[in-house]
């Protein structure tokens, strides 16, 4: 459901009139994804965004108590291949000068249920699409991205740039490879842009002796949160926020209590070391 509030559980006391936190549940009633705040899709017919339990979808948690994104539970984004169209899809806020967001951080759960192939899944700020790209599908923005594989018991979060369409070797700022059990466990990824530091924050959301837990995945031991990567980049200074998915060979990918927050520090639990 779209609403807008300052979810005392994760916001900072208010920073003036300009400071708000929008969260999507996607508990609308009805099945619809336009009613979410993620409105404007971008994706093919064979890979559609729809809004639904999870109950019977294989491959989705099945845990006790259930996690965020969990079979049998409320309902949740998801982004599916139906059609053998393997592809990516993509869904932003709607394009109107409120959601045109300088500095801002996008904060959710995700998850993967992969039959074969690689699904991705992950967010998008300071997005934009280029009318008339001379490739791919003119997105442009900040992502974070949490890379799957269905044969190999590890994922990767990538931090990068899209750039008309395209992530290349160059638009990959950082990458960190980790354990992952997909059949078993959730992730939270956060996303900022702050100036021009850009940033991703992962947690894992598990099960722990019959209850859940959520706690950073640490693959740094460099300055900062052990979850942290981040870099440096210009070049994207304003734009919208949004989803990212890439399904193929029947997989599919989820959302769930995606919040945005602007200005960043709005969300809770952000630290960086000093020089960052």
């Amino acid at each position: 459901m779209i609403t807008t509030a300052l979810l005392l559980s994760l916001a900072l006391p208010p920073q003036g009139p300009s400071a708000i936190t929008l969260l999507e549940d996607f508990d609308e009633p009805g099945t619809s994804w336009t009613e979410t705040l993620f409105s404007e899709e971008h994706t093919a017919p064979g890979n559609p965004f729809t809004r639904e339990s999870l109950a019977g979808v294989l491959g989705a948690p099945d845990t006790f108590p259930p996690l965020p994104i969990n079979a049998g539970g409320d309902l949740e984004g998801r982004l599916t291949e139906i059609s053998g169209i393997s592809g990516s899809g993509f869904a932003l806020t709607a394009d109107v000068p409120q959601n045109q967001y300088e500095d801002v951080a996008v904060r959710g759960y995700v998850g993967s249920a992969p039959l074969f192939g690689g699904p991705n899944v992950g967010f998008l700020v300071r997005a934009s699409i280029n009318p008339n790209p001379a490739f791919g599908s003119g997105l442009n923005a900040y992502t974070a991205i949490l890379q799957t594989n269905a044969t190999l018991p590890t994922a990767t979060l990538l931090l990068g740039r899209w750039r008309d369409g395209v992530v290349t070797v160059a638009d990959v700022f950082a990458t960190a490879t980790f354990p992952a059990d997909l059949a078993h466990e959730n992730y939270r990824i956060e996303l900022r842009a702050q100036g021009e530091l850009v940033s991703a924050r992962l947690w894992r959301v598990h099960v722990v002796a019959g209850s859940v837990v959520t706690e950073p995945v640490a693959f740094s031991t460099g300055p900062g949160p052990s979850n942290l990567l981040w870099a440096r980049d210009s070049e994207l200074t304003s734009g919208r926020v949004g989803v990212y998915g890439f399904a193929r060979s029947g997989s599919s990918v989820f959302w769930d209590d995606v919040q945005i927050g602007q200005p960043p520090d709005k969300l809770r639990g952000f630290t960086m070391a000093p020089g960052f």
